[in-house]
């Protein structure tokens, strides 16, 4: 495929089906691919989401498990939402996940809140829109957090991460973790 071939849009032949909800909006659509080929399609439009590592005192603090639907299981997880604010700083809207999610009072907990990559990431580019934009929260050392997953710590070195790997099932908390690990590898030089 040349490089022409390859940056052609597809074009939308009709859209028969549209389903609006309060979470997301589902088509389903006829299109003629590049190679004009007819296909039957299905796409899901989303708002964007984030994920965000919270670290407080050189440990991972994860909020408590939340129960699943679409795995039918309660599942460990990082901070994180959908439906964030397209009007609001992705900072602002991180900072308002932490504190729902972790029980946290107030702004002047954070000592720090760094996004890992400005552009996000598609999280599912095939079926849907969305973007999921990943944070590093450093919570000052005196924070109280009330909704605490208490059962396990987790350091916040390579070590740690690779521990708390082995007990989250979810891909995008996945992923997070293991761009944060590899920026600590790099910055350890190795």
């Amino acid at each position: 495929m040349n490089d022409k071939q390859s940056n052609k849009q597809w074009q939308v032949l009709s859209s028969d089906l549209r389903i609006d909800s309060p979470w997301l909006r589902l088509y389903q659509e006829k299109l003629l691919d590049d190679s004009n080929q007819e296909l039957d399609y299905w796409r899901v439009e989303k708002p964007d989401g984030i994920l965000i590592i919270t670290v407080q005192n050189n440990k991972i603090l994860l909020p408590k498990p939340m129960y699943r639907p679409g795995v039918k299981s309660y599942t460990l997880d990082l901070c994180g939402g959908r439906r964030i604010n397209p009007n609001n700083p992705l900072e602002r809207d991180a900072k308002t996940i932490v504190k729902r999610e972790l029980g946290i009072d107030n702004d002047s907990s954070f000592e720090q809140m760094k996004l890992l990559d400005k552009d996000g990431w598609n999280r599912d580019s095939s079926f849907s829109n969305v973007k999921i934009y990943v944070f590093l929260a450093t919570l000052a050392p005196d924070t109280v957090a009330h909704s605490l997953y208490q059962d396990k710590q987790f350091a916040a070195d390579y070590r740690g991460i690779t521990n708390l790997l082995s007990r989250i099932e979810c891909m995008q908390c996945r992923l997070a973790l293991r761009e944060w690990q590899s920026l600590l590898v790099q910055i350890a030089g190795f």
